[in-house]
């Protein structure tokens, strides 16, 4: 294997690169801040991330677990199944995305609120 900066593998580095990059995307497109579902506290309760030119999701946004509306429409998006980890997310916007399969949308575990 390749070794990178500080012993870390090529690939490490990519991966670190682009987790940055979407946490980064993220956290600009973070909106409404108010009371989150839990109760609590407060926090950002939604997430605009339209014309991103995204073509993919990344776990880190997970991390923003008290979203409760998200929008991505213009992107890329075929996939959006990790989305379905976000306990209170009860808006998504995937208008002009290439989703193809919408089955994440009928199984009982994901989307408990959509």
């Amino acid at each position: 294997k390749k070794k990178g900066r500080k012993g870390h593998s090529e690939k490490e580095e990519k991966d670190a690169k682009l987790k940055t990059f979407f946490e980064a995307q993220y956290i600009e497109g973070l909106r409404d801040p108010g009371l989150l579902m839990d109760k609590t506290g407060y926090g950002y309760r939604a997430m605009d991330l339209k014309n991103k030119k995204m073509d993919m999701l990344n776990p880190v946004i997970l991390t923003f677990k008290n979203i409760i509306k998200i929008d991505f429409q213009d992107n890329s998006i075929q996939d959006f199944q990790l989305l379905g980890q976000l306990p209170f997310l009860v808006t998504l916007n995937l208008k002009k995305n290439g989703v193809r399969d919408l089955r994440a949308l009928n199984h009982d575990d994901y989307f408990p609120h959509l």
